[in-house]
Protein backbone atom coordinates (compact mmCIF):
# COMPACT_ATOMS: atom_id res chain seq x y z
CA UNK A 1 0.00 0.00 0.00
CA UNK A 2 0.91 3.60 -0.35
CA UNK A 3 1.25 6.42 1.99
CA UNK A 4 -2.16 8.35 0.78
CA UNK A 5 -0.28 11.15 -0.24
CA UNK A 6 1.88 9.62 -2.79
CA UNK A 7 -1.49 7.79 -3.94
CA UNK A 8 -3.35 10.96 -3.98
CA UNK A 9 0.54 12.38 -6.25
CA UNK A 10 -0.52 10.28 -8.65
CA UNK A 11 -3.60 10.62 -9.22
CA UNK A 12 -3.34 14.59 -9.64
CA UNK A 13 -0.21 13.55 -11.80
CA UNK A 14 -2.46 10.66 -14.10
CA UNK A 15 -4.87 14.17 -14.78
CA UNK A 16 -2.23 16.54 -15.11
CA UNK A 17 -0.51 14.60 -17.60
CA UNK A 18 -3.70 13.47 -19.58
CA UNK A 19 -4.39 17.35 -19.63
CA UNK A 20 -1.49 18.29 -21.16
CA UNK A 21 -1.72 15.31 -23.72
CA UNK A 22 -5.53 17.31 -24.90
CA UNK A 23 -3.71 20.33 -24.70
CA UNK A 24 -0.95 19.52 -27.20
CA UNK A 25 -3.49 17.36 -29.36
CA UNK A 26 -5.44 20.21 -29.77
CA UNK A 27 -2.43 22.40 -30.99
CA UNK A 28 -1.42 20.24 -33.09
CA UNK A 29 -4.44 19.52 -34.62
CA UNK A 30 -5.11 23.37 -35.01
CA UNK A 31 -1.74 23.89 -36.55
CA UNK A 32 -1.71 20.21 -39.00
CA UNK A 33 -4.98 20.58 -39.60
CA UNK A 34 -5.72 16.81 -39.30
CA UNK A 35 -7.21 15.51 -36.23
CA UNK A 36 -4.87 14.82 -33.59
CA UNK A 37 -6.46 11.24 -31.83
CA UNK A 38 -7.97 8.30 -33.71
CA UNK A 39 -11.46 8.24 -34.51
CA UNK A 40 -12.21 5.23 -32.94
CA UNK A 41 -9.93 6.01 -30.15
CA UNK A 42 -11.81 9.86 -29.89
CA UNK A 43 -15.43 8.05 -29.42
CA UNK A 44 -14.69 5.70 -26.66
CA UNK A 45 -13.05 8.84 -24.60
CA UNK A 46 -16.63 10.62 -25.70
CA UNK A 47 -18.43 7.41 -23.89
CA UNK A 48 -16.64 6.71 -20.95
CA UNK A 49 -16.40 10.70 -19.78
CA UNK A 50 -19.93 10.99 -20.90
CA UNK A 51 -20.98 7.91 -18.73
CA UNK A 52 -18.65 8.64 -15.94
CA UNK A 53 -20.00 11.55 -15.94
CA UNK A 54 -23.67 11.62 -15.93
CA UNK A 55 -24.85 7.76 -16.46
CA UNK A 56 -22.81 5.93 -13.75
CA UNK A 57 -21.68 6.90 -10.42
CA UNK A 58 -18.51 8.26 -9.72
CA UNK A 59 -16.33 7.37 -6.73
CA UNK A 60 -15.59 10.88 -5.05
CA UNK A 61 -15.49 14.05 -7.58
CA UNK A 62 -14.80 12.25 -10.52
CA UNK A 63 -17.82 12.81 -12.10
CA UNK A 64 -16.79 16.68 -12.42
CA UNK A 65 -13.22 15.83 -14.36
CA UNK A 66 -14.92 13.98 -16.56
CA UNK A 67 -17.10 16.77 -17.34
CA UNK A 68 -13.89 18.56 -18.18
CA UNK A 69 -13.06 15.50 -20.07
CA UNK A 70 -15.88 15.26 -21.94
CA UNK A 71 -15.42 19.09 -23.04
CA UNK A 72 -12.31 18.56 -24.41
CA UNK A 73 -12.99 15.64 -26.43
CA UNK A 74 -16.02 17.40 -27.95
CA UNK A 75 -13.88 20.25 -29.14
CA UNK A 76 -11.79 17.30 -30.89
CA UNK A 77 -14.81 16.03 -31.95
CA UNK A 78 -14.98 19.54 -33.59
CA UNK A 79 -11.74 19.20 -35.24
CA UNK A 80 -12.57 15.82 -36.17
CA UNK A 81 -15.35 17.01 -38.07
CA UNK A 82 -13.72 20.38 -39.76
CA UNK A 83 -10.44 18.58 -40.45
CA UNK A 84 -11.13 14.79 -41.62
CA UNK A 85 -10.77 15.28 -45.24
CA UNK A 86 -7.31 16.22 -44.43
CA UNK A 87 -6.82 12.70 -43.12
CA UNK A 88 -9.13 10.53 -45.40
CA UNK A 89 -8.86 12.49 -48.81
CA UNK A 90 -10.59 9.68 -50.64
CA UNK A 91 -13.56 9.24 -48.25
CA UNK A 92 -17.21 10.85 -49.03
CA UNK A 93 -19.11 12.69 -46.49
CA UNK A 94 -21.62 10.39 -46.00
CA UNK A 95 -19.56 7.35 -45.47
CA UNK A 96 -17.39 9.77 -43.09
CA UNK A 97 -20.47 10.39 -41.22
CA UNK A 98 -21.76 7.10 -41.28
CA UNK A 99 -18.46 5.30 -39.76
CA UNK A 100 -18.53 8.44 -37.25
CA UNK A 101 -21.92 7.40 -36.04
CA UNK A 102 -21.22 3.68 -36.26
CA UNK A 103 -17.93 4.14 -33.94
CA UNK A 104 -19.91 6.46 -31.83
CA UNK A 105 -22.67 3.99 -31.10
CA UNK A 106 -20.03 1.06 -30.70
CA UNK A 107 -18.63 2.53 -27.73
CA UNK A 108 -21.42 3.40 -25.95
CA UNK A 109 -22.23 -0.35 -26.65
CA UNK A 110 -18.94 -1.55 -25.06
CA UNK A 111 -18.62 0.83 -22.62
CA UNK A 112 -22.22 0.25 -20.88
CA UNK A 113 -22.48 -3.83 -21.69
CA UNK A 114 -18.50 -4.21 -20.91
CA UNK A 115 -18.97 -2.70 -17.17
CA UNK A 116 -21.96 -4.93 -16.80
CA UNK A 117 -20.24 -7.86 -17.81
CA UNK A 118 -17.45 -7.40 -15.95
CA UNK A 119 -19.07 -6.04 -12.83
CA UNK A 120 -16.94 -2.79 -13.36
CA UNK A 121 -19.36 -0.45 -11.42
CA UNK A 122 -16.98 1.90 -11.61
CA UNK A 123 -15.47 1.95 -15.09
CA UNK A 124 -11.77 1.13 -14.12
CA UNK A 125 -11.66 -2.28 -16.20
CA UNK A 126 -13.38 -0.17 -19.34
CA UNK A 127 -11.24 2.63 -18.94
CA UNK A 128 -7.90 0.52 -19.08
CA UNK A 129 -9.34 -1.65 -22.11
CA UNK A 130 -10.30 1.68 -23.60
CA UNK A 131 -6.65 3.20 -22.47
CA UNK A 132 -4.67 0.15 -24.53
CA UNK A 133 -7.03 0.73 -27.57
CA UNK A 134 -5.90 4.31 -28.01
CA UNK A 135 -2.34 3.23 -27.62
CA UNK A 136 -2.48 0.89 -29.90
CA UNK A 137 -4.86 3.34 -32.53
CA UNK A 138 -2.12 6.03 -32.02
CA UNK A 139 0.45 3.36 -33.14
CA UNK A 140 -1.54 2.69 -36.37
CA UNK A 141 -2.12 6.20 -36.75
CA UNK A 142 1.77 7.31 -36.52
CA UNK A 143 2.21 4.88 -39.54
CA UNK A 144 -0.95 5.15 -41.58
CA UNK A 145 0.06 8.53 -42.33
CA UNK A 146 2.89 9.72 -44.71
CA UNK A 147 4.10 12.56 -41.99
CA UNK A 148 3.55 13.90 -38.55
CA UNK A 149 0.42 15.43 -38.75
CA UNK A 150 -1.16 15.80 -35.78
CA UNK A 151 1.10 14.68 -33.23
CA UNK A 152 4.67 14.93 -31.34
CA UNK A 153 6.81 13.04 -29.20
CA UNK A 154 5.63 15.22 -26.00
CA UNK A 155 1.81 13.96 -26.81
CA UNK A 156 3.16 10.23 -26.85
CA UNK A 157 5.26 10.97 -23.70
CA UNK A 158 2.37 12.85 -21.99
CA UNK A 159 0.05 9.92 -22.34
CA UNK A 160 2.36 7.20 -21.23
CA UNK A 161 3.09 9.19 -18.01
CA UNK A 162 -0.23 10.01 -17.40
CA UNK A 163 -1.23 6.54 -17.47
CA UNK A 164 1.96 5.11 -16.07
CA UNK A 165 0.90 7.22 -12.71
CA UNK A 166 -2.49 5.58 -12.84
CA UNK A 167 -1.29 2.02 -12.86
CA UNK A 168 1.62 2.35 -10.00
CA UNK A 169 -1.75 3.56 -8.30
CA UNK A 170 -3.69 0.94 -9.38
CA UNK A 171 -1.30 -1.95 -8.26
CA UNK A 172 -0.40 -0.73 -5.25
CA UNK A 173 -3.95 0.38 -3.74
CA UNK A 174 -6.18 -1.40 -6.26
CA UNK A 175 -9.84 0.46 -6.49
CA UNK A 176 -13.10 -1.44 -5.27
CA UNK A 177 -13.74 -4.65 -7.41
CA UNK A 178 -10.10 -5.02 -9.06
CA UNK A 179 -8.56 -6.14 -6.18
CA UNK A 180 -8.79 -9.81 -7.47
CA UNK A 181 -8.07 -8.89 -11.32
CA UNK A 182 -6.35 -10.70 -13.69
CA UNK A 183 -7.14 -8.68 -16.58
CA UNK A 184 -5.94 -5.04 -14.83
CA UNK A 185 -2.10 -5.94 -14.31
CA UNK A 186 -1.64 -7.23 -18.38
CA UNK A 187 -3.60 -4.07 -19.45
CA UNK A 188 -0.97 -1.86 -17.10
CA UNK A 189 1.62 -4.03 -18.82
CA UNK A 190 0.63 -3.61 -22.30
CA UNK A 191 -0.05 0.22 -22.38
CA UNK A 192 2.87 0.98 -21.05
CA UNK A 193 4.71 -1.24 -24.01
CA UNK A 194 2.80 0.34 -26.47
CA UNK A 195 2.91 3.53 -25.78
CA UNK A 196 7.06 2.87 -25.46
CA UNK A 197 7.02 1.52 -28.84
CA UNK A 198 4.85 4.55 -30.25
CA UNK A 199 7.36 7.25 -28.81
CA UNK A 200 10.30 5.40 -29.92
CA UNK A 201 9.04 4.97 -33.51
CA UNK A 202 7.31 8.55 -33.91
CA UNK A 203 11.29 9.43 -32.39
CA UNK A 204 12.51 7.16 -35.66
CA UNK A 205 9.84 8.77 -38.24
CA UNK A 206 10.81 12.29 -37.45
CA UNK A 207 14.40 11.44 -37.41
CA UNK A 208 14.14 9.98 -40.89
CA UNK A 209 11.63 12.88 -42.73
CA UNK A 210 14.38 15.05 -40.85
CA UNK A 211 12.38 16.59 -38.36
CA UNK A 212 13.76 17.53 -34.92
CA UNK A 213 11.58 15.68 -32.54
CA UNK A 214 12.69 17.53 -29.60
CA UNK A 215 11.40 20.87 -31.29
CA UNK A 216 8.46 20.15 -32.76
CA UNK A 217 5.88 19.89 -29.74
Amino acid sequence: MLPEWLYWTLLIAFNVFWMITYGLVIRRGAIDRVPGIPLFALTLNLAWDFSGAFLIQSPMAQEYINMGYLAINLYISWQWFRFWRNDYRGLDSGSFYWYWLLAMVTSFVFILLGSRELGDVLLFKVGFIDNFVNSALFIVMLHRREGLGGQSLYIGLAKMLGTASMSIAGIANPWPGTEDSYILPWLFAGILVLDLTYVVQYWRKARRLGIDPLRRW
